[in-house]
């Protein structure tokens, strides 16, 4: 994790804590086979509760900059201060300045260790056996949302959209394991696929309190599509590793 406390980051871009909140859920998942099944879960619900107070105040911001120019302008920056104001009591009330601290001393030591021969194994194994298992659990999730983005309800996009965000922030912790041009073609396609995706969340979002601004009245649904298309084209750029006994 990065080395700031949570709650300050409410006075920078939220997108700093949630960002750091995902990469940390990344890593719990890579590494579940071989975590102590009940502090994986404990730092997974703890990590889970910080992003979505984070994430309502990154909502709020992102609301305020659409709508600058138009007539509520003064109402959305002042519910922008209100969710920020919001999430300090809730990021101190559940402790969120010492959570890296806690989730330091939980993996200190050997109690993070989950039991069993199947987990030691693992924990013998090269990470590049356990990177490849949680990327292809990512993979398969993004590829259960459907091959064609076109036909997807607005829900399944947003699914679709998180799926894709485990999937990049696992490729860019276990990038120097299978480095190369495919990585770099998959994750230049990936990037561009979420920021389109992100547009047209943030869009929906706009439109449904009623912002009517010419430039939403197209988001870059089609280009999304294309994107996603050329992704599953590419496919898993990682490479074979050798089974576990």
């Amino acid at each position: 994790m990065e080395s700031a406390p949570i709650i300050p980051w409410i006075d920078c871009p939220p997108s700093r804590g949630t960002r750091t909140l995902r990469r940390l859920r990344a890593a719990l998942k890579a590494f579940h086979p071989i975590l102590d099944e009940d502090l994986a879960d404990t730092l997974q619900d703890k990590s889970r509760a910080l992003f979505r107070i984070l994430g309502e105040v990154r909502d709020a911001d992102v609301m305020a900059l659409r709508f600058a120019e138009a007539q509520n302008a003064e109402a959305t920056r002042d519910e922008a201060a209100h969710q920020r104001r919001r999430a300090r009591k809730h990021l101190k009330r559940k402790k969120a300045e010492g959570f890296r601290t806690a989730v330091l001393r939980r993996l200190a030591g050997k109690g993070w260790r989950r039991g069993g021969k199947k987990a030691g194994a693992l924990r013998e194994a090269p990470v590049a056996v356990q990177a490849k298992a949680a990327l292809n659990r990512a993979w398969a999730a993004c590829l259960g949302n459907g091959p064609d983005l076109r036909q997807m309800r607005a829900r399944t996009q947003h699914e679709l959209r998180k799926d894709l965000k485990m999937l990049r922030y696992l490729t860019e912790f276990f990038e120097d394991l299978w480095p190369g041009a495919a990585q770099e073609r998959f994750l230049a396609t990936l990037r561009t696929l979420q920021d389109d995706l992100g547009e047209m969340t943030d869009t929906a979002l706009a439109r449904s309190l009623g912002h009517d601004d010419p430039s939403d009245l197209a988001p870059p649904q089609e280009r999304a599509a294309q994107d996603w298309q050329a992704l599953q084209a590419q496919g898993p750029w990682w490479q074979p590793v050798p089974a576990v006994a």
